[in-house]
């Protein structure tokens, strides 16, 4: 007979327990008695229990996760359409002041908190940013802005290439 749980999480346990297998069965119940109250048994019986109960965490945090990926990700795509719609009517992005608490924030940022009164997603993202300030990943800084310009101009690079070689 072996102890799966000194098998498993137990720190020098008693090779009877573990490697050579417990053989003394006329003395069994007194043997199982006192193996169970040792403290490396005890020990390893705890870090199965405190194992068990902290296994449903990680599906839960993976989930979250992923659904915050999702989210950033909406996000992410209606700032595009965004910076698409400044960009084919040669209009500017940014104004003089920002701030949330500005009438006139610029361009951009007030296209976001009009597509906000239609997108459920944008306005829990407003929300949150007002709320929690520099601690959320916002995405609509003029540094952000400079980024998904950047990336939306090497793809519009990219196609421009790729048709100019199908053509010659």
């Amino acid at each position: 007979m072996y102890c799966l749980y000194c098998i498993l999480f137990g720190r020098h346990a008693q090779k009877a327990w573990v490697t050579d297998g417990f053989r003394q069965f006329q003395n069994g119940t007194i043997a199982l008695i006192a193996h169970e109250t040792t403290s490396v048994h005890v020990e390893a019986s705890l870090s199965v229990k405190l194992r068990e109960s902290c296994m449903p965490i990680l599906p839960i945090m993976v989930k979250e996760r992923k659904k915050q990926v999702a989210f950033n990700r909406e996000i992410v795509r209606q700032l595009v359409e965004i910076i698409k719609y400044l960009g084919y009517h040669s209009l500017s992005f940014r104004g003089h002041r920002e701030q949330w608490s500005n009438i006139i924030k610029g361009n951009f940022k007030d296209l976001v908190v009009l597509l906000s009164t239609h997108s459920p997603e944008i306005s829990l993202h407003i929300s949150n940013l007002q709320l929690k300030g520099r601690k959320e990943l916002s995405f609509i800084s003029w540094n952000q802005q400079n980024l998904l310009i950047s990336a939306i101009s090497e793809e519009i690079c990219t196609i421009i290439k790729s048709e100019i070689k199908l053509q010659h």
